[in-house]
């Protein structure tokens, strides 16, 4: 392989390394808001919501799962980053033994 390609192929693992961080970031700041949210719920005074009925219940109940299912998927994103992270070494270091 020459130096050109390996020059985008150490590019284009970069690239898809960035997308894999911005992702994990965007799932981050989901997760804020889906806490915030779980926050907000609990804390609303008890004279303005029935916190025993089905309805509110089911609220907290999903978002707390959603907010589980986020964080399964973000530890996926996480092996998938450090993997992206191994391929670049790996052509850095193919690089470099070819100069």
């Amino acid at each position: 392989m020459d130096k050109q390609a390996k020059l985008n192929d150490f590019s284009m693992l970069n690239q898809q390394y960035s997308e894999i961080v911005l992702e994990i970031e965007q799932f981050q700041n989901e997760i804020i808001s889906i806490s915030e949210r779980i926050q907000t719920l609990e804390d609303t005074p008890n004279h303005l919501v029935d916190k025993t009925s089905k309805e509110f219940k089911d609220q907290v109940t999903k978002a707390r799962d959603k907010r589980k299912r986020i964080r399964e998927t973000i530890a996926e994103l996480n092996h998938t980053a450090r993997l992206k992270l191994a391929e670049i070494k790996a052509v850095e270091m193919e690089f470099c033994n070819a100069t």
